[in-house]
This record gives structure tokens, C-alpha cells and sequence, in this order.
């Protein structure tokens, strides 16, 4: 049996992410900085997971996915709209 790690998902074609308790990212793969628009792991790793959530994807986080993971240390078939990073805007 082969044991998965970080490492494996680095380039997998879906985005991947850890986080830990109080919301922290922890971890995330290539695929989906990328597809967020960031250069480089560091910039996410560490944020807190609602920086890269949509407002609605902040209240859905708040009210109902944090309590059921807290409550029962998991939740099923949870979907998030994720935002990608913000151009610099030049005036």
C-alpha cells in the first residue's frame, strides 16, 4: 500500500489544500496556487482559509462548514466558490 503525501499532490490535477484548527492554511499544492493566481506557495501558506473565500463562501465557512468540522471533525460534499488573487491596481 502506498501512503499519500503533500508531496504526491503537489502537481495532481485538482486543487489541495490544509488547514488547521482555527482556519490557518497549512498546506497547498502547486495546481491551485496557480489556478489562484499566486506565484509562490508562501503567499498562502499560513493565511487564514477565508482569504481565499468569496464573502458568501466566508458566511457558509462561518455559520455551517467550521461548526460541523468542530462538532463531529468532518463534513461531506462541502463546495466553496474560491477568489483568485488581487491584481495590483495602478492609478
Amino acid at each position: 500500500m502506498y501512503d499519500l503525501t503533500v508531496a504526491d499532490l503537489d502537481t495532481a490535477p485538482c486543487g489541495f489544500f490544509t488547514f488547521t484548527d482555527n482556519g490557518l492554511i497549512k498546506a497547498i499544492n502547486s495546481t491551485l496556487v496557480n489556478w489562484l493566481g499566486y506565484s509562490d506557495k508562501s503567499e498562502v501558506i499560513g493565511n487564514s482559509l477565508e482569504s481565499i473565500l468569496t464573502v458568501a463562501g466566508r458566511i457558509f465557512y462561518n455559520t455551517h462548514f467550521f461548526p460541523l468540522v468542530k462538532m463531529h471533525g468532518r463534513a461531506n460534499e462541502i463546495f466553496f466558490i474560491l477568489k483568485k488573487k488581487m491584481a495590483p491596481q495602478f492609478l
